[in-house]
């Protein structure tokens, strides 16, 4: 009778590879990546999109080490892509690939190895933004899914030894574009910053395109939609009050049930523009300080992969 790593390896062994090149866009979180799956990879005169988040989750992140089996991912990709046409390119982009920064994305190199498992030959497309812009979203996402922690506390959240936590070295870009660069080929890397993505949208997509191979120039006028709203930094307090009564991500059982006085706080916390959050701190301020001189030997690192100066969009570069 077969062990069941006997019949993982045959099995592995066996299943077909996907027949035709994909293109792979892991993240990074709060960078863009819900337009782009909403709007750019969702436009079918020029992409396929394989698999949503559910399926990225079922397929390829909740498996356990012990038991992930890239034919599953394998066999379910190449389903899909025999019908797709050769003129669309087909596309797997989901930044919960790239791991969850708000627990310190302790997995990203395993779901790079999984990817190239699964997808030996495929394109890595990266979308970075410069870290004091994204520390500050990230903490906004956090209070957002129900965080209850003072910026300060979850910046510097000392969590028991085997838990997860906020970890400001995800914030080095290089390290993980370089642990894909090593596996897929610097050739078939390629980083675009969120701030392009913002300014110039069609020199964005016109090397995105490009890069990709598709057939055709981006749309004329580029694209629109809607982008998330986070909330202000006015209204933290008031959110984080929110979250002991409400059913979230980050808390499914509320510390006092009262979902209404829940949803009534955090509707209120969102009109708060404008008004000073003392309670919580200088979110700003608090972002500057952990990033002040922490970047740079990263982001010049990071250029090579990127045809846009990174310099002159926030990034430190200084030597």
């Amino acid at each position: 009778m077969k062990t069941g790593g006997e019949s993982w390896h045959n099995r592995s062994m066996t299943s077909p590879e996907p027949s035709r090149e994909i293109l792979i866009h892991p993240g990074f979180h709060k960078t863009g990546t819900t337009f782009l799956q909403e709007c750019v990879f969702s436009d079918e005169r020029y992409f396929r999109s394989l698999l949503d988040h559910g399926d990225v989750d079922r397929l390829l992140l909740r498996p356990h080490d012990l038991e992930f089996d890239e034919a599953l991912p394998r066999e379910e990709i190449a389903r899909r892509m025999d019908p797709v046409p050769n003129s669309l390119v087909p596309v797997l982009s989901s930044e919960t690939l790239s791991g969850n920064i708000l627990t310190g994305a302790r997995d990203s190199r395993t779901l790079a190895r999984r990817l190239h498992s699964v997808f030996p030959s495929a394109k890595i497309l990266f979308t970075v933004r410069n870290q004091p812009a994204l520390m500050k979203s990230a903490y906004l996402q956090y209070a957002k899914r129900g965080g209850r922690l003072k910026p300060s506390q979850f910046f510097d959240f000392n969590a028991e030894p085997g838990y997860d936590r906020f970890d400001i070295g995800v914030l080095s870009f290089d390290r993980l574009v370089d642990e894909y660069a090593s596996l897929f080929g610097r050739e078939n890397i390629l980083v675009l910053p969120q701030e392009l993505l913002r300014q110039d949208q069609g020199k964005f997509l016109s090397l995105l395109f490009e890069f990709a191979g598709v057939a055709g120039s981006p749309p004329e006028g580029g694209y629109e939609g809607s982008r998330g709203k986070s909330p202000p930094e006015a209204g933290l307090a008031l959110l984080r009050a929110a979250n002991l009564f409400d059913s979230t991500p980050f808390q499914p059982r509320p510390a006092i049930a009262l979902p209404s006085l829940g949803r009534g706080l955090r509707s209120l916390s969102y009109r708060l523009e404008g008004r000073s959050d003392s309670k919580s701190g200088n979110l700003g301020q608090i972002v500057r300080e952990k990033c002040s001189n922490r970047f740079a030997n990263s982001n010049r690192n990071l250029q090579k992969y990127c045809p846009i100066d990174l310099t002159p969009l926030g990034y430190d570069v200084s030597s």
